[in-house]
């Protein structure tokens, strides 16, 4: 029943799912077929070229040229090169049409290449094709015709048919022809184009019924996030992001509280920074901002993830302390406190060492409400104040 409710609460988003899916299965069955149907048409090509040639001619020539060591430009060769090449014009996107050998030491090298000798495309007859593919070496192993590519090698990026041809001596030459791959590509893409707008289309038509769902759903959902955001900025100081007075008093209650219960003690430490005015007059407020920024960051550093601490107001600070009920306790977190407030900070340029006093209270029968703890922290605070600073004192108890 379950898996039910939330199939329907989420039908939306499996409606959405499905037509993606779809739709990049469709174009990708579009695709696949143009490419097929594309290496078909390029494999015909290639069997086209290798039927025009005239290897009847050419036999004697190619017979007496079987190595490419002693390749030659020959007149003749020059004059096959021009009919290939005009015949590599007939075809739209074709780069060049070459033959190719094989040597005795299995190495395929060119003998004729159609592109003109001013080009840099142009292959010098002899010249061994050291970047051959596995699909190059297939055909003359196999006398079988391949489709290969895209295929990067040193003049570019390719699509390459390879038909074999016997001569009558039995060896074997490779009629091969390329076209750029970037045209190959182009056509896959715009044989993707009308799958792709339908694919759209449906999603589009999706989104439309989904939004006018979602409309409804964030008005509430908006209503429910204002309320929360403007929980949490009542509760949130601005400046440092601590949690501010308000928090910090229903906090303490609901630990007195707690404490009357379990009879479980805290501890409540105020801590006030030392001649923070003068930093003010001195170095300007955005330096006294950073500095309560750096120190309300050191504090939480320091505490606990149980702890709280609170910005009050000003440079005042705020903290309590759950579970620790004694004054040694307190103690170790109360140096530990000052002495991280002490080591130095650089703020807007200027290196500072600030220093803080803080007044120690910890819950007990006779500190038993947030307002006597606040006012015995309170008391202890201005002691420690007025005896010196940079120290924290405990209520009702001599110096440390």
């Amino acid at each position: 029943m379950q898996f039910i409710q939330r199939t329907k609460k989420n039908l939306h988003i499996l409606l959405l799912l499905a037509g993606v899916l779809a739709g990049v299965i469709l174009i990708t069955l579009v695709v696949r077929s143009k490419d097929t149907e594309m290496r078909q048409e390029l494999l015909a090509q290639a069997r086209a070229i290798d039927l025009a040639l005239d290897w009847g001619s050419m036999y004697a020539d190619i017979s007496a040229q079987h190595e490419a060591s002693i390749m030659l430009e020959t007149p003749s060769i020059e004059a096959y090169r021009m009919r290939i090449a005009n015949i590599c014009s007939v075809y739209s996107g074709c780069r060049a049409v070459y033959l190719m050998r094989q040597n005795s030491k299995k190495q395929i090298y060119f003998l004729i290449d159609s592109s003109p000798k001013t080009s840099t495309l142009y292959i010098v007859p002899g010249t061994i094709y050291k970047e051959a593919n596995d699909a190059l070496y297939t055909v003359f192993n196999t006398n079988q015709m391949v489709v290969h590519g895209p295929e990067k090698d040193r003049w570019g990026t390719w699509m390459s048919a390879f038909v074999p041809h016997v001569l009558p001596n039995q060896s074997m030459m490779v009629v091969g022809i390329d076209i750029e791959a970037s045209d190959w590509n182009k056509a896959l893409l715009k044989s993707a184009i009308v799958p792709l707008l339908a694919t759209l289309a449906f999603l589009g038509l999706m989104m439309f019924y989904l939004s006018m769902w979602r409309t409804k759903h964030q008005q509430n959902l908006s209503l429910a996030q204002s309320h929360s955001q403007l929980l949490k900025l009542s509760h949130e100081d601005a400046l440092t992001g601590l949690p501010n007075r308000r928090y910090f008093d229903d906090k303490l209650e609901q630990m007195t509280a707690e404490a009357a219960r379990s009879g479980v003690s805290f501890t409540v430490i105020y801590l006030d920074l030392d001649k923070f005015k003068q930093v003010n007059d001195t170095l300007g407020h955005m330096v006294g901002d950073e500095l309560l920024r750096s120190v309300a960051e050191r504090l939480k550093a320091v505490l606990r993830a149980e702890d709280t601490v609170a910005r009050l107001a000003g440079d005042e600070f705020a903290m309590l302390l759950p579970r620790i009920a004694s004054q040694d306790e307190a103690e170790l977190v109360a140096h530990k406190i000052i002495s991280t407030i002490a080591s130095p900070a650089v703020l807007q340029n200027h290196e500072l060492i600030a220093t803080a006093s803080a007044g120690i209270a910890v819950y007990s029968d006779t500190l038993n409400s947030s307002y006597k703890l606040l006012r015995a922290a309170d008391e202890a605070l201005y002691t420690a104040k007025n005896s010196g600073a940079n120290r924290y004192y405990f209520y009702q108890a001599l110096p440390l």
